[in-house]
């Protein structure tokens, strides 16, 4: 189960692309191209997977992925139903780093972008402020043409990478045997999106990774910096929270949709994870979107 390699659309008078979605809900196949991509998402929440981390994302996130760095914004279930209201809406930024000739990035002034692009492969994401200020110009990308997109891009860049208001989303990626590393952490991800609502042993997870279940926790905890079972725990706490605000399904019934084996348990995660009940959390989120089932 590895990332699906994809293919950019380009055509020969652009350089790099700009790219609007607006669908039913986000691609959501775990997947890789050569190109960098820096995304805002209009309008949408969901769970992500990007550089091997998962977490939550909602509406006015932006993210900076590197190239090859496998990733996913898969949206909640209310996505996927026909005539929902929802729809999933981002604008992305696709380009390489000799898209705008070789040796460009090499010259002193772009020494910080460059290492902005470099960092880009432990996936990037940006605070809510300086999200909230490049928003708008994103989504005015879609109108520019000729020089000036190349402009906003590398002022984009140039914008994140000396703002230094962003954090990074997985560890270093080590020098030694990368690809062999960087397969395994890809398969295990995958099996987790895929797998995550029933249960998963250590044994099957261990399997998966082609390794003991002793080695597969060490190697485990030095990328991720979390053991197996927090961080599974931490991403069926996510894909519950997105079901507590679309549906109505009681908390005993979604515990079991996520994978959790007995309620007890399924509350103390989630009391860790987002420091209260899943009661609590459904009421806060329907008392702030009440008419509104996206975020």
């Amino acid at each position: 189960m590895k990332a699906l390699p994809f293919n950019i659309p380009k055509t020969a008078n652009e350089s790099f692309r700009v790219q609007e979605d607006q669908q039913l809900h986000f691609y959501d196949v775990l997947h890789c191209h050569p190109e960098i991509q820096l995304t805002l998402i209009v309008k949408s929440e969901g769970v992500y997977s990007i550089a091997h981390q998962m977490g939550r994302f909602v509406e006015g996130d932006m993210y900076l992925i590197g190239a090859d760095v496998p990733h996913v914004f898969k949206n909640g279930e209310a996505w996927y139903n026909d005539g929902v209201e929802a729809r999933a809406n981002s604008i992305s930024l696709f380009f390489k780093e000799n898209s705008f000739g070789e040796g460009l990035f090499g010259v002193p002034e772009f020494l910080k972008i460059k290492q902005i692009m470099e960092g880009s492969n432990r996936g990037i994401k940006l605070s809510k402020e300086l999200a909230s200020e490049l928003a708008p110009q994103m989504l005015d990308m879609t109108k520019l043409t000729g020089a000036m997109r190349i402009i906003k891009l590398l002022t984009f860049l140039e914008k994140i990478a000396v703002n230094g208001d962003w954090e990074y989303l997985s560890p270093p990626i080590e020098k030694s045997s990368p690809k062999e590393n960087y397969e395994r952490l890809n398969s295990i991800v995958a099996y987790i999106l895929k797998n995550y609502s029933q249960q998963i042993s250590l044994d099957d997870i261990a399997r998966e990774a082609h390794l003991s279940p002793s080695a597969f926790c060490r190697f485990f905890k030095k990328r991720t910096r979390k053991s197996f079972v927090e961080y599974l725990n931490e991403f069926r706490v996510g894909m519950a929270c997105k079901m507590l605000m679309e549906g109505n399904d009681p908390v005993s019934q979604i515990c079991y949709q996520v994978g959790f084996n007995n309620l007890t348990n399924f509350n103390r995660q989630f009391r860790r994870v987002m420091g209260m009940t899943p009661m609590g959390y459904r009421k806060i989120k329907r008392d702030a979107f009440p008419k509104n089932i996206s975020l």
